[in-house]
């Protein structure tokens, strides 16, 4: 699918859930070369980009990552403020990626999802 294709119905999604399937294919190579350009996630009238999208050195591995995405918090100057996840089961939660506990709990409670003993 064309990127003006995909950033166009990146601005019509509204829950966080459809966001995150509207950018789950953008590849870093198909990003425009400022992150002010990238296409962003809107959540609660804040803006955040996808994690993979910047550069680091290992994936975050959690169980959690199967039913969510980690996310960066920008500011209106497109400055890093933070890593987030967010569910991605359209219930449009956030939550700081410090620790997974507060993530298992929603995941838990809310969706009846746990984690395997294998995870």
């Amino acid at each position: 699918m064309a990127r003006n294709s995909l950033l166009s119905r990146l601005r019509k999604a509204w829950s966080i859930g459809d966001q995150l399937q509207d950018v789950k294919d953008i590849s870093i190579n198909d990003l425009p070369a400022e992150l002010e350009d990238y296409p962003k996630l809107q959540i609660k009238h804040s803006t955040y980009i996808p994690e993979r999208w910047l550069h680091h050195k290992r994936s975050h591995t959690s169980w959690i990552c199967l039913h969510g995405c980690m996310v960066v918090k920008l500011n209106p100057h497109n400055h890093k403020q933070g890593s987030f996840w967010v569910c991605s089961k359209k219930c449009d939660m956030v939550y700081a990626a410090k620790a997974t506990s507060s993530t298992s709990t929603h995941l838990n409670k809310i969706h009846i999802l746990f984690k395997k003993e294998d995870d």
